[in-house]
Parts: structure tokens; sequence; C-alpha cells
């Protein structure tokens, strides 16, 4: 029977590679849990805020947001504020939801849902589409690499 013997510094890099996948993945999941965390308080504050209004509360949608999450990684990676690409998710909107009205709201550099939920109500065209007759909410959340939080809000009426 022959014996396999393993030299230390095989295992050594064995063992450090096995850190380093898990660590890189964890890291991930932490991102992605960051951001699902403030996306549902985003979407909570919204309907709050609606609430105190006695309006209808957004349904989420999960085109929509799927949508936002895309446009806010599009907006971290370009590093500043944009409304590229708003027909073609309109378009797609109409096709698979059957939207009737869709508007979008952009913002960057905020750290928390309650500063940008502040600042999008003291601003009169964000505050509109907050409390306007759109049904469907989607929102997304990314950051650039230096940390910069990009938020996306796709409104919609069905």
């Amino acid at each position: 029977m022959k014996t396999l013997k393993l030299k230390p510094w095989y295992l050594l890099l064995c063992f450090t590679m096995l850190i380093c996948s898990v660590a890189c993945s964890k890291s991930d999941d932490s991102n992605s849990d960051e951001s699902a965390y403030i996306n549902t308080q985003i979407f909570n504050e919204i309907n709050a805020h609606r609430k105190s209004l006695d309006k209808k509360a957004f349904a989420s949608s999960t085109l929509a947001n799927t949508m936002a999450d895309e446009h806010s990684a599009y907006m971290a990676a370009q590093g500043k504020l944009s409304y590229d690409d708003s027909i073609k998710r309109a378009g797609e909107l109409i096709a698979q939801e059957n939207a009737k009205s869709m508007t979008e709201s952009v913002a960057n550099k905020y750290s928390s849902a309650e500063t940008l939920i502040e600042a999008l109500l003291n601003d009169a065209a964000h505050r509109k589409n907050i409390e306007d007759d759109f049904t469907h909410i989607g929102i997304g959340v990314n950051k650039d690499a230096n940390g910069v939080a990009y938020y996306s809000l796709i409104f919609f009426k069905k």
C-alpha cells in the first residue's frame, strides 16, 4: 500500500485558499444583505409616508426592483446620477407589467434610508413621485468603489 504524504507548505496553501474564498463570498453576501436591508427600509418609509396621507401603499415589483438595481449599479460605475435608458425601462414595464405610466427618482451620497427619504420629500418633483397615484415601486441601491451609495426608485401605475 502506498501512502501519500502531503508537504506542510501544500496544506498551508490549500487552507489559505479556502479561507480567502470563504472571506470573499461573505463580503459579497454582506453587501447584498446591506442593500436588501436598505431597500426594505426605503420601501417601508415611503409606504409609511403614503399611509400618513391616507394613500394606498405601493406594491413591490420584482421587475422594477431588478431594473432599479441594475440602474443603480450603472450609475455607481459611471460615478454620476443619470436617467439613461429610462425610455427602455418604461417600454419593458409597459410590455411585461402592463404599466400605464412610469417615472423615476435617482439620488446619491445619502448614508441611510431616512436621510434619503427626507431629501426626496424636500424636493417637489421627487415628493410628487412618492405621493402621486402610482401603484408599484422598484428600488435599487449600489455603492461605487469609494462606498458612495447610488439610489434608483422606479414608480409605475398599472
